[in-house]
């Protein structure tokens, strides 16, 4: 299961303002850019591909195609074959190997841009008249950008308007006759409104259809008061995650944590009180660490919260408790009716170990549960905690560290 790194309040917002603009807010829109760079991976390889091959073999089917003059030709092949060719198979290989995304952009964008260009110039030998050359392939090319690329809007935008600005400048430069021009041009023009309302079109609901699925996902994974992961998320996630200690010998660390008292806030103050203390504390918490893709913050229930961290030494473990502990005390919440305001305890029941089987998360959360019950008989505000090893299947110890 992977879970949602994205807030509620971000998602929501972004889906309430999606029309707007045609660009989620800076927090959310690396997160579409990743899925959308993984689900264009295949269409931009063919694209890539086949406009490269395209190019290779110019040289071969090119003279009867295009007629070029015998000057012109050794030109041609210099552009088709040093220029169009290289650039495209460089996308497409990094493309489909997973070059680093930075120099996969940087490839992008010189394919892209030398696709329109090489057909930019063979448009302007045509109308230079060293070779016969359709103008439509110009419009056909940016519409291929735009059906298989599934590149940013706003930049395949600008550079289509760019490259079919400058074909229309060139048709009207030189081309000898009006009326052939006048055609040409209303070609282009159909040609750029589909390819850009289409893309436009394609990149809304591609946005609507992410948005709403990374939110009805968050919200299936999230506590809906506190934003913190709610119990079955945290079931599930918590077995994979002993697991896989058990296989590496990797120590964890657990803390259950009980608001104390807090079932007198309800009663003195009211649920919607009771409601914001629960949000405080979990904003506490979530300044506690336990950020790393491994650990786990969750609302257990009610008032109780569960920790984890992974692969967390002993001594850095004892300290994140103690910091948990007082970020809690540190909670301060306004008495309804009056100028006051009070603190917030809580108790905790602490535990770490190297698992020594993958079972043994239930039995991890029932020592670090009979911990917290003892710090609740001893007064509360108060912290149990222990590091040991915990049984094996066959009543052996486990790996773990000492007391």
């Amino acid at each position: 299961m992977q879970v949602s790194s994205l807030s509620l309040d971000a998602l929501q917002h972004a889906r309430r303002h999606l029309r707007q603009k045609l660009i989620f807010p800076p927090v959310i829109e690396p997160a579409y850019r990743a899925t959308q760079d993984a689900r264009h991976r295949l269409p931009r390889v063919i694209l890539f591909l086949v406009a490269a091959l395209a190019f290779a073999l110019a040289p071969v089917y090119g003279p009867a195609l295009f007629q070029p003059t015998a000057e012109a030709l050794p030109l041609l092949q210099l552009i088709w074959l040093a220029w169009a060719f290289p650039a495209l198979a460089l996308a497409a290989v990094a493309t489909w190997r997973g070059w680093p995304q930075q120099l996969t952009f940087h490839l992008h964008t010189a394919a892209v841009l030398s696709l329109w260009a090489v057909v930019l110039l063979c448009s302007l030998f045509a109308q230079l008249g060293w070779m016969e050359y359709p103008v439509g392939l110009v419009g056909v090319s940016v519409l291929a950008v735009a059906v298989f690329g599934g590149f940013r809007t706003r930049r395949f935008i600008i550079g289509s308007c760019a490259t079919l600005g400058l074909l229309l400048w060139m048709l009207w430069s030189l081309e000898g006759q009006p009326k052939a021009a006048s055609r040409e041009t209303y070609l282009i023009v159909i040609m750029w409104i589909i390819a850009v309302g289409g893309i436009v079109s394609l990149d809304m609901l591609s946005r609507a259809a992410w948005i709403n699925h990374e939110y009805a996902r968050a919200l299936s994974q999230r506590d809906g008061l506190t934003e913190l992961l709610n119990r079955k998320t945290f079931n599930d996630l918590f077995q994979r995650v002993v697991a896989q200690a058990a296989r590496e010998r990797r120590p964890v660390g657990l803390a259950l944590l009980d608001l104390d008292h807090f079932k007198s806030i309800n009663d003195r103050f009211g649920h919607l009180k009771g409601d914001e203390v629960l949000v405080l504390a979990a904003q506490a918490i979530a300044t506690t660490g336990g950020q790393r893709p491994l650990d786990l913050q969750a609302r257990f229930g009610g008032e109780e919260f569960v920790l984890m961290w992974y692969d967390l030494p002993r001594d850095l473990f004892v300290e994140q408790v103690d910091r948990l502990q007082a970020a809690i005390r540190a909670v301060r919440y306004e008495v309804p009716g009056t100028d006051r305001s009070m603190h917030l305890t809580g108790s905790i029941g602490a535990v770490w170990t190297v698992p020594a089987a993958a079972h043994l998360g239930t039995e991890l959360l029932r020592t670090a549960d009979h911990l917290l019950y003892d710090a609740k008989a001893a007064g509360r505000n108060l912290t149990r905690l222990e590091t040991y090893p915990l049984p094996d299947v066959d009543g052996g110890s486990g790996v773990g560290a000492m007391s």
